[in-house]
């Protein structure tokens, strides 16, 4: 191994399919790409994106999968990291990972650069009931308040977000940068072209496509975009398919149901590639109560899909530059997002202006900021 080689680590959790993980994987391959030396810590280097790490990647995991003795594991491998192959930095995601890397900066006392990613409003990530649950993210939420600042540098996903940890943190602007996630729009681009059976679920092809994706929980609401469906329904008829998985399937197929939309309204699950479905698509919708970025925004429109946003804290605002780039609505108001679906689907913004807003968001940008970060 050549301890002169420019290295840095990137340490979260898993590989499965979050934003958080997706972003991260995507910033590690720009800096390989760049010719760095890169490792990726994990608790589990299980998860849908294991495929998609380069060989020349490696992979650091704790190996034994009781959670407790795992992170002890986990911890030491870290400090035995930072003390014996100094990488250049530590880049690290969501809550656990944060706190285990700020002890290891502490106990280390080393000159490796560790950054902390904040990448949500942490606070309303868990429902009040499921009560173990939300008091365990409570207490995590908590200890990396107070402890982030002990970081070198505190990263966010956008501004609104830096705005709110420094409330939180009461930590000063110096430690604070913002860095957007990126986005590899080429290879969106070229997925966005593969063939897909364009009509499943698709009852009346010939209605405008609405799609949107993320996980089937509340801080998604698609219970408002649903709602709103079946307002614009009043006007001009539309066809919903909504992409992933999750708790709240059951619930939304009974809602779907009730509003009567079973031939206009389709849950087709978790996609591997749902760029293909995004370009065949005439409008994409983000219904969130709340973004740490908003990274789906900029894939819909590097497929060339128009995009409605609420106005959720805190990323969509920023993608769209204040309504530049589409329309932002406020939180739950199925009238107005039920207005803006019509609108956008009546005068869309041109496909290639799109397109290259998307490619603001490069990989190639965010490598060059969290490089300024570690080097100065």
């Amino acid at each position: 191994m050549d301890l002169n080689a420019k290295r840095i680590c990137f340490f979260m959790e898993n590989l499965y399919g979050g934003g958080a993980e997706r972003s991260m994987l995507t910033t590690a391959i720009g800096f390989k790409d760049k010719g760095y030396a890169v490792d990726l810590f994990l608790i589990s280097a299980d998860g849908a994106y294991r495929k998609d790490v380069p060989k020349d990647i490696r992979i650091i995991e704790s190996g034994i999968y009781r959670y407790k003795l795992t992170l002890i594991i986990l911890f030491f491998k870290i400090v035995r990291h930072i003390l014996f192959i100094k990488p250049d930095a530590i880049v690290s995601a969501l809550n656990v990972c944060n706190i285990l890397l700020i002890f290891a900066k502490i106990i280390t006392r080393s000159k490796v650069k560790c950054l902390v990613t904040i990448r949500n409003i942490e606070d309303t990530l868990v429902s009040k009931k499921y009560i173990i649950r939300y008091c365990k993210h409570e207490l995590l939420s908590k200890m990396q308040v107070f402890l982030s600042p002990c970081a070198d540098k505190i990263v966010t996903v956008s501004l609104g977000l830096a705005d709110y940890v420094k409330s939180k943190n009461h930590c000063s602007s110096a430690k604070l940068v913002t860095i957007y996630n990126p986005v590899n729009s080429e290879e969106i681009i070229a997925k966005s072209k593969e063939n897909i059976d364009v009509t499943i679920g698709l009852n009346n092809d010939s209605l405008p496509v609405v799609i949107t994706s993320g996980r089937l929980h509340s801080d998604k609401n698609f219970s408002a975009l649903i709602t709103a469906i079946k307002k614009v329904h009043q006007r001009m008829l539309v066809h919903l398919i909504i992409l992933g998985d999750g708790d709240l399937r059951d619930e939304l197929q009974e809602l779907i149901d009730r509003l009567e939309l079973q031939s206009y309204v389709d849950l087709l699950g978790f996609k591997d590639n749902p760029f293909a479905y995004m370009s065949h698509s005439d409008l994409f919708v983000l219904s969130s109560n709340h973004e740490g970025f908003g990274r789906v925004l900029v894939e819909a429109m590097a497929c060339g899909c128009p995009v409605v946003s609420t106005d959720c804290p805190s990323g969509p605002r920023e993608i769209l530059e204040d309504g530049k780039w589409g329309r932002l609505v406020p939180i739950g108001d199925i009238d107005a997002m039920a207005e803006a679906i019509i609108d956008t689907l009546e005068n869309p913004i041109p496909k290639k202006l799109l397109v290259e807003r998307a490619k603001y968001f490069s990989i190639e940008r965010a490598v060059a900021e969290y490089e300024r970060v570690i080097y100065g």
